[in-house]
C-alpha cells in the first residue's frame, strides 16, 4: 500500500518538474529575447538597466529553489503518511488477533456444559466473558475512530500510542483537510474487523444469557439439593428413631418369650370360726326385731340394745377355731395388655417404614431427574445415603414381620397358658 502511494505521489512529481521545466524554457526563451533586443535595440534600448535582467534571473532562481523547497515538503509528508499507515496496518493486525482469540474464547466457553459444574465455576465463566464483553467494547470504540474518518483529529485517542506523535507532525504539514480513509479501508485486518465484530459481540451477548440461565438452573437445583439434603437427614433420623424401637420391643419379645409359658403355684388356706356363723345369725335377728313396731313400744331402745351389745361380746370371746382348709392354687402372668401394647407399637412402626419408604421413592426419582447426571462427588455420595437409608428401613420392614409373628405365637401360648391355669384350678 505504502509503495503504490510513493509510486502515485513520483507521478505527481514527474508531471510537476515537467510543468517546471517548460515553464523554466520560456522564462529562458523569456530572457534570451531580452538579450536579442538588448543587442539588436538601439543606444537607448543599450541604456536598459543590467539590473532589470539581474532581478528577473533571481526571480527564477527564487521561482526554482520554492518549487524544489515545496516536492521537499511533499516527499516529507508522503513518507510521514506511509509510516503512519504502515503503524495503522500493525495496530489493526493485533485488533484482528485479538478479536480471534476472543471469538476461540468465546467458542471453548460455549463448549462447556453446565453438568458437573458448580455455581461458583459458572460464575468464574461469567467473568470469562464479561472480560471479553469489554475487549470487544474497548475494539469497537477504536474501530469507530476509523470507520467515522477521525484518525487525524482523534489520533490521541488511539491506543496505539506510537502513532500519536506521526500524526500531530502530518497534521502540521496539512494544507488543507485530508483523510487516511481510503488507504487504511483498502488493509484486509480492517475490512474482517468492521465484518465480524458484531457477529462476535452478538455471540458474546448470547453466551453470557445462556451462562445466566445455566446460573440460575444451577442455583434452583442447589437449593433443591440442600433440601433433600435436610430429608435425608430427616429420614435418617427417623431410621435411628425406628431401630431404637425395633431394638426395644426386640428385647421385650425376648423377655415375654422366657416368661410367656411360665405357670406358678401357692397354698392358700380356708379357716372356719363356730361362734361366728352364730354371731352373725343374731346380728341379724335382732335387726329384725328393732324394725318390727310393736317392740319399739314393748322395750326401751337403751335396754335392748345393751343386752344385744352384751351377747356379741360373749360371743366373740368365745370364738373357737373348728376347721383349716389347705388347697393348692395355679396361676401366671397374663400378658394380654403386653401383647395390645406390642402389636399397636409395631403397627406404629410399619406406618414409619412405609412413610419413610414413600419418601425415599420419591427423592429417588427427584434426584434422578435433577441429579443423576450431574456426575459429582457429593451428588454421588447423596446417592449412596439415600439407598443405604432405603436399604436400612427394607430390612426393618422385614424385622417388622418377624416381630409379628412372634407377638403372634406369644398371643397364642398365652391364651393356652390361662387356659390351662383354669383347668388346673378346677375352673
Amino acid at each position: 500500500m505504502a509503495n503504490n502511494l510513493k509510486s502515485r505521489f513520483r507521478d505527481k512529481l514527474r508531471r510537476r518538474n515537467k510543468q517546471t521545466i517548460i515553464s523554466d524554457e520560456k522564462e529562458t526563451k523569456k530572457v534570451t529575447n531580452v538579450e536579442i533586443k538588448i543587442e539588436n535595440n538601439t543606444e537607448k534600448q543599450e541604456k536598459i538597466n543590467e539590473k532589470e535582467l539581474l532581478i528577473e534571473k533571481e526571480n527564477l532562481q527564487q521561482h526554482k529553489e520554492k518549487t524544489d523547497k515545496k516536492d521537499e515538503k511533499e516527499i516529507e509528508k508522503i513518507n510521514l503518511r506511509c509510516k503512519i499507515l504502515k503503524k495503522i496496518e500493525k495496530n489493526l493486525q493485533q485488533k484482528k488477533d485479538e478479536l480471534e482469540i476472543i471469538n476461540s474464547e468465546i467458542y471453548a466457553i460455549n463448549k462447556i456444559t453446565s453438568e458437573n459444574k458448580t455455581v461458583e465455576e459458572i460464575k468464574e465463566q461469567q467473568d470469562r466473558i464479561i472480560k471479553l464483553q469489554n475487549k470487544i467494547k474497548s475494539i469497537k470504540e477504536q474501530l469507530k475512530i476509523y470507520i467515522d474518518n477521525d484518525v487525524i483529529n482523534k489520533a490521541i485517542m488511539l491506543d496505539e500510542k506510537s502513532i500519536i506523535d506521526d500524526m500531530l507532525d502530518y497534521k502540521r504539514m496539512l494544507e488543507e483537510e485530508e483523510t487516511l480513509k481510503e488507504d487504511y479501508e483498502t488493509i484486509k485486518e480492517y475490512t474482517y474487523i468492521v465484518e465480524e465484530i458484531d457477529k462476535i459481540n452478538d455471540r458474546c451477548i448470547e453466551l453470557d444469557v445462556k451462562k445466566q440461565q445455566e446460573l440460575e438452573k444451577l442455583n434452583i437445583s442447589e437449593e433443591q439439593f440442600r433440601e433433600m439434603q435436610i430429608k435425608v437427614v430427616e429420614e435418617n433420623g427417623t431410621l435411628d428413631l425406628i431401630n431404637n424401637m425395633m431394638e426395644e420391643q426386640n428385647k421385650e419379645i425376648r423377655e415375654m418369650n422366657d416368661n410367656i409359658n411360665k405357670i406358678e403355684s401357692k397354698y392358700e388356706y380356708t379357716y372356719n370360726y363356730d361362734m361366728l356363723n352364730k354371731l352373725i345369725s343374731l346380728e341379724l335377728k335382732y335387726l329384725a326385731l328393732l324394725s318390727l313396731s310393736p317392740f319399739k313400744s314393748l322395750l326401751p331402745s337403751i335396754a335392748i340394745s345393751t343386752v344385744a351389745t352384751k351377747d356379741m361380746i360373749t360371743m366373740l370371746s368365745s370364738q373357737k377355731l373348728i376347721k383349716t382348709e389347705e388347697k393348692i392354687v395355679y396361676y401366671a402372668q397374663d400378658y394380654t395388655k403386653n401383647i395390645n401394647d406390642m402389636t399397636y407399637k409395631l403397627d406404629e412402626i410399619e406406618d414409619m417404614l412405609n412413610t419413610s419408604l414413600n419418601s425415599i421413592e420419591d427423592m429417588k426419582e427427584k434426584f434422578s431427574n435433577d441429579f443423576k447426571s450431574q456426575n459429582n462427588s457429593k451428588f454421588e455420595e447423596l446417592w449412596l445415603k439415600i439407598e443405604k437409608i432405603e436399604d436400612l428401613l427394607k430390612n426393618n420392614m422385614s424385622k417388622v414381620e418377624i416381630h409379628r409373628d412372634k407377638i403372634n405365637k406369644n398371643k397364642s401360648k398365652n391364651n393356652d397358658k390361662l387356659k390351662k391355669v383354669l383347668e388346673l384350678n378346677g375352673n
